[in-house]
């Protein structure tokens, strides 16, 4: 949805005549306009350590999720990641900075796992009271499984839920949870599962089998090599009343082995083949993420991101390969963050052999038009600059005069 959003800004105190002062200033604040240009703002970056240790070794994929509070209308951001190297979950909450733990080596129940390879998480989102728990659903690999599990946000404690095995699940290497839109209802909810041999299978929450959708080659309907799938996310928007977390109908596939990103249609419990989008860039796509306003992102195993519309539309790069701000060296996930203040952050790990963390970023607007009126006060000139925005989202202004000077944001 395109939002229309004015500013009127402070003075800027020229003193020429009327048509000369609307001339330069339209000019100049239509260059100097900023919001957001290089797509993400650097929030912050985070290292993954606990008393001064790392306990964050080889961190494969994420999610985000968090407890919402309609009594006291705060939230409270969880962070999970599943690691190779200890075979189980870390978490982390911001109300209390706090690194946990949870799992270990094993062919067993409860906290036992054997090459963990992605997680997602649903929260329960009832409109009253208080949230505590999350179903936890992680890609247990070698054990050829889905783990079920439920997490007390309020008493930090594990329940074992019981597995999802059989019906050809074959070395899981991605999950998404699809939440059917009814965030007080989990009957319409599904989980997407990639396997390692090409096949896309769908569950429902509870365990029970449901489809299996493609093959092994090239053409339609086929797959080679696939590394990540992800449900669309609806656009977000200013009515109150919209539910910017519910999934649409479109799952997206990672096909890295025919360098290409396929989208499919959900039809009831079927898969139809959609669109694709080909790029020899795609060989490198290592995870998907949808964003809070229905992007596609993509990251690369070189360090790169890019970001696409819901119609595999090109958008913008960012990134790449380094040690520095906004590099990435060897990245396996990106996760959004969600959240009922929809700042939509987006969360990127990477893997390496000296040091293992995570980054955080917000993304930018995009803005499409911008128009700026100006009107003199006596001998102070006043602006108002008006712009549409691409996507709701939180925009950040700021305008400077011909010497640089930041005079507004």
């Amino acid at each position: 949805m395109k939002t229309c959003i004015a500013f009127l800004l402070a003075t800027l105190g020229m003193t020429m005549a009327s048509s000369q002062i609307r001339a330069e200033s339209t000019a100049m604040i239509q260059a100097k306009l900023f919001a957001n240009p290089d797509i993400w703002r650097l929030s912050r970056m985070t290292s993954m350590e606990c008393y001064d240790e790392e306990i964050l070794r080889y961190p494969v994929k994420g999610c985000i999720s968090y407890v919402p509070n309609s009594e006291t209308e705060t939230q409270c951001v969880v962070t999970f990641i599943v690691d190779h190297t200890f075979d189980g979950i870390l978490y982390r909450d911001e109300w209390d900075a706090i690194f946990r733990s949870y799992g270990h080596h094993g062919y067993g129940n409860g906290p036992e796992f054997f090459s963990p390879t992605s997680i997602d998480v649903y929260t329960d989102q009832h409109l009253f009271g208080s949230w505590s728990y999350f179903w936890v659903f992680v890609a247990d690999w070698w054990n050829n499984r889905i783990k079920r599990l439920k997490y007390n946000w309020d008493t930090k404690l594990w329940t074992d839920m019981g597995p999802i095995t059989g019906n050809g699940l074959y070395r899981p290497i991605d999950l998404d949870y699809h939440n059917g839109g009814d965030f007080e209802d989990e009957t319409d909810d599904h989980v997407w599962v990639l396997n390692n041999n090409c096949l896309v299978k769908l569950f429902t929450p509870g365990g029970d089998y449901v489809m299996t959708y493609g093959s092994q080659g090239s053409g339609v309907g086929e797959f080679q090599n696939p590394t990540s799938l992800v449900c669309g996310r609806a656009s977000s928007s200013p009515d109150p009343g919209f539910q910017p977390y519910a999934n649409t109908n479109y799952l997206y596939v990672a096909d890295a082995g025919n360098d290409r990103i396929v989208q499919l249609k959900i039809v009831g419990t079927n898969l139809e083949w959609y669109r694709e989008s080909s790029n020899p860039l795609f060989s490198e796509a290592v995870d998907l993420e949808t964003d809070n306003f229905g992007n596609l992102w993509v990251v690369l195993s070189t360090g790169g991101v890019l970001k696409f519309t819901k119609d595999l539309e090109y958008l913008a790069a960012f990134g790449s390969e380094g040690f520095g701000p906004n590099q990435f060296y060897d990245p396996y996930c990106i996760a959004n963050v969600g959240g009922p203040l929809c700042v939509g952050e987006l969360l990127v790990t990477e893997s390496w052999e000296d040091s293992s963390g995570i980054q955080r970023y917000i993304p930018g607007a995009s803005i499409e038009d911008v128009w700026v009126t100006t009107f003199q006060i006596f001998d102070v000139c006043r602006c108002a600059i008006s712009f549409t925005l691409a996507e709701y989202s939180r925009v950040t202004v700021e305008v400077y005069n011909s010497s640089d000077e930041l005079q507004w944001g």
